[in-house]
């Protein structure tokens, strides 16, 4: 009887640690989506301020990734309206003059 006890609460211990390391690496995650960077990007940058080239606000950010269907976004399903926003070569940045550069590159490859 005691044996089993000790067994449920050092099952229930570790069950709340992982639970708390994952809250963690989910919110360090999610700061990364809404900031447009990468784990490299961050870990370099430690500690002084830097903002992405590629951030372009916190919701278009996530619209880049999750795709602009809202309703789709807890689901791992990528067909025409939750299809992630870019093409995965060029992205949108946060100099105007790279996105009139974008546009322009994005018109010729349609009309070749």
């Amino acid at each position: 009887m005691l044996l089993s006890n000790i067994v449920i609460q050092v099952a229930y211990m570790l069950n709340g640690i992982i639970a708390i390391l994952m809250t963690m690496f989910l919110k360090f995650h999610i700061k990364l989506a809404l900031s447009n960077k990468t784990t490299i990007e961050n870990l370099e940058m430690k500690g002084n301020p830097y903002q992405s080239l590629y951030d372009i606000s916190a919701e278009k950010n996530w619209s880049q990734i999750f795709g602009g269907n809202r309703w789709l976004w807890p689901f791992p399903v990528f067909c025409g309206s939750g299809k992630p926003l870019g093409d995965g070569i060029y992205w949108p940045t946060n100099r105007p003059e790279d996105n009139e550069k974008q546009s322009s590159n994005a018109a010729n490859r349609r009309n070749q």
